[in-house]
Order: C-alpha cells, then structure tokens, then sequence
C-alpha cells in the first residue's frame, strides 16, 4: 500500500503533462524534468501491467491534482485488497503449473 501511495504522489505531479494536448511544449527545465517523470511512471507502469488505460491514468492525476478524486479511500483499499488477492490466486496457479514442469517439483517429465 505505501508503495502505490509513493507512486500516486509522484505520478500526481504530472497531472499537468496528462492535458488533451497532442504535444506538450517543454519551455524550461521544470517542464524537462516532469516529463522525464512522467516517462519514468510511464515505463513503470508499463513493467507492471501493459494493460493499463493512459487516458484513465491521467483523468486519475487531475482529479488528485484538483483534489476530487472519483473513489473514496475505502473504494481505494478495497480495490487494492482485491487485486492483491488476484495477485496470490495466479501467484498459487503460477507454482502448480511450474511444479508440472520438467525439473519442476511434480512428476511431469
């Protein structure tokens, strides 16, 4: 949990760089660096799930840079409980199916 907090605050800080816009201008080197952030969550995020919505990503960043944020924090907690009990079910399927394999644990091979 602390983990995503840390990644939410940073990535909140490019909130600006999610804009409609095509191409954001880079005028000085503030804008240099929130976008290399912005390059550096994007990548991250990337490693972590290539299925995420940029554009859901974004929306998330503004409404926290305005403050409104669409979920509670319970609505937060309970979704991030979730996933994490997702991540243990295909972690648990993940070591059967390592077992079957040759060299694995199981009979197979």
């Amino acid at each position: 949990m602390k983990r995503i907090m840390i990644l939410c605050a940073a990535a909140s800080l490019l909130a600006a760089g999610c804009a409609k816009q095509k191409h954001v201008g880079l005028r000085d080197d503030a804008d240099s660096v929130a976008y290399i952030i912005g390059m550096n969550v994007g990548m991250n995020l990337l490693r972590m799930d290539s299925t995420l919505r940029a554009d859901v990503v974004c929306e998330g960043l503004r409404d926290a840079m305005r403050g409104a944020t669409r979920m509670t924090r319970e609505e937060i907690e309970d979704s991030v409980k979730d996933a994490r009990e997702l991540a243990e079910v295909f972690s648990t399927i993940a070591g059967i199916l390592e077992s079957l394999l040759p060299g694995g644990d199981g009979d197979a091979g």
